[in-house]
């Protein structure tokens, strides 16, 4: 095996330095993402590796001066850092390594790319999989200004953090909703509009397009515009509402539901109240509709019927874990979304990204390089194959994501 000189180290560190930072560049959501874990716990050559964060407390209050003591509930979240991903490229230490910029921008950066794009997709299926709360779709289009400032106001009324928010949607819709402001009385704001063709920072939210985000492919009952009716309710130790028999489905289909379809309580159905959820400080209803998100793919039997587990979990009863304003009883209904594209709306940067420092990969020459700021790592690792003229670089990362949905909602777009 032929070996790069050791004079020549420097250049791979070099190298690995300017490919972190690539990487933390490459789109506003690795950018904007939240690496300020609180504790990481390493596993066997960091390989299950995991990251614990803390999301705000809960707590509640009683009308009266006599104490009423309640139990600390463990708030901490945990990233687990399994996500693995590799970009390499076939080429000559002498063509890197003796002229760094050459090298650099002819052959590493587009592997860096194409790597940093792998980690910015993964990343964004939190947006999906782990929101609990959103807003938009067909009753409630985002198309134009107005449609931003509802979705602002819808999570600012949960009352969690407060400050700028920042909201990453789909780089396609947003000539259509520039050209809607424009038609607005904002001179202004129109001018900045007009000169960059962007959307404008209003409303105490930084706004970033994104050319790829996560697309959840509805079932039966969400694409067939289906309405479903409670006809039983399972409960935790909690007394919170965990899973829900629905009838109203198709018969027999192995597709009514999919893990992560996205349901919302009905209002003005007779004889029943409308579901609101409460303030997550204060625990007062806000003119938020009870939403929830399905956790697994649910068929529905002969009758039609179809049980449903669901998070968030759905309590009415009084304490810091309650989120609704009434139980949840036979006779309510709820409605499923279609097919559709989610972007994220976010305060308190509740996104979070951990990334495990990568071992060396004895005997070929690698170095591992973390941002001491970021925390963001990758390994770069030059070797020949045994006996062959063969020689390559490998970039390596290993990273895992989370969201804290209290501090988020998703934002609903047609599908892309």
């Amino acid at each position: 095996m032929s070996s790069v000189p050791q004079n020549q180290f420097k250049e791979y560190t070099a190298l690995a330095k300017m490919s972190v930072t690539a990487i933390r560049s490459l789109t506003p959501v690795l950018f904007h993402a939240n690496t300020a874990y609180e504790e990481f716990i390493p596993g066997p050559n960091n390989r299950s590796a995991s990251a614990n964060y803390f999301k705000q407390g809960r707590s509640s209050w009683v009308a009266s001066l006599s104490s009423s003591f309640e139990e600390i509930i463990d708030r901490t979240g945990t990233i687990t850092i399994d996500q693995p991903g590799s970009a390499s490229i076939a080429v000559s230490d002498q063509q890197v390594i003796f002229d760094v910029k050459k090298g650099w921008d002819k052959y590493l950066k587009p592997k860096v790319a194409e790597l940093g794009t792998g980690i910015h997709n993964n990343v964004i299926d939190v947006f999906r999989t782990k929101v609990e709360r959103w807003y938009g779709g067909a009753n409630q289009p985002i198309n134009s200004y107005f449609g931003l400032q509802s979705a602002v106001t819808r999570m600012q009324l949960y009352g969690t953090t407060g400050g700028q928010a920042k909201g990453f949607i789909p780089a396609s819709i947003v000539p259509t909703m520039v050209q809607s402001g424009l038609s607005d009385f904002a001179i202004d704001r129109g001018n900045r509009d007009a000169m960059k063709w962007e959307l404008s920072n209003q409303a105490d939210c930084d706004w970033f397009k994104c050319t790829t985000l996560p697309t959840q492919i509805a079932g039966t009952v969400g694409n067939s515009g289906l309405t479903l009716t409670v006809v039983s309710t399972v409960l935790d130790s909690n007394g919170a509402v965990v899973e829900i028999v629905f009838s109203g489905a198709p018969t027999s289909d192995s597709n009514a539901v999919h893990k992560y379809d996205k349901f919302q309580f009905v209002d003005n159905v007779s004889g029943q109240p409308n579901m609101r959820l409460l303030s997550f400080v204060g625990h007062l209803p806000i003119a938020h509709p009870v939403q929830f998100v399905a956790q697994a793919n649910c068929a529905s039997d002969g009758g039609g019927l179809v049980s449903v587990p669901l998070n968030p979990p759905l309590q009415a009863a009084a304490g810091q874990l309650q989120n609704i304003n009434n139980p949840i009883v036979a006779g309510m209904k709820v409605t499923v979304l279609g097919d559709h594209t989610t972007g994220l709306l976010m305060q308190g940067d509740p996104l979070m990204l951990a990334f495990a420092p990568l071992p060396e990969k004895d005997p070929f020459k690698s170095v591992t390089v973390t941002d001491p700021n970021t925390k963001v790592s990758l390994r770069l690792t030059y070797a020949t194959k045994p006996f062959e003229p063969e020689e390559g670089w490998s970039y390596n990362a290993l990273w895992g994501s989370d969201l804290d949905a209290d501090n988020a909602i998703g934002l609903i777009f047609p599908t892309v």
